[in-house]
């Protein structure tokens, strides 16, 4: 039995996107996350703090094991952070491991969200 392709259309121009997850994806991570021109504020910047969370595994050249123990969280956390998959995620959490990844740039990220 052949598997059917997965299709994901693309939401409101995301080429640019896109293409930094097809070279991130290259690294062997999977790595899909999109968000819609129409989400609200807050949802974009949820999606930002996945995007810095989503960075750091790949620049660090992490499995998603190794990035839930420096966060002490469940890899399946990572999982759905990674995936973009962020509805059970308030942005104060985000903000929170986005904190303890990067220490030093925690004032510049809390203005550039609003907190």
């Amino acid at each position: 039995m052949k598997k059917k392709a997965r299709v994901t259309k693309l939401v409101d121009g995301q080429k640019e996107h896109w293409a930094t997850v097809a070279r991130l994806s290259s690294l062997s991570h999977e790595v899909v996350q999109v968000v819609s021109k129409k989400a609200s504020l807050r949802e974009r910047m949820k999606f930002e703090a996945a995007q810095l969370i989503t960075r750091y595994l790949v620049e660090h050249k992490l499995t998603q094991v190794q990035l839930a123990a420096r966060l002490e969280i469940n890899r399946s956390l990572v999982n759905k952070i990674v995936k973009g998959r962020l509805e059970e995620f308030g942005l104060d959490r985000l903000t929170e491991y986005v904190e303890r990844l990067y220490p030093r740039v925690t004032g510049h990220f809390k203005v550039a969200i609003g907190s």
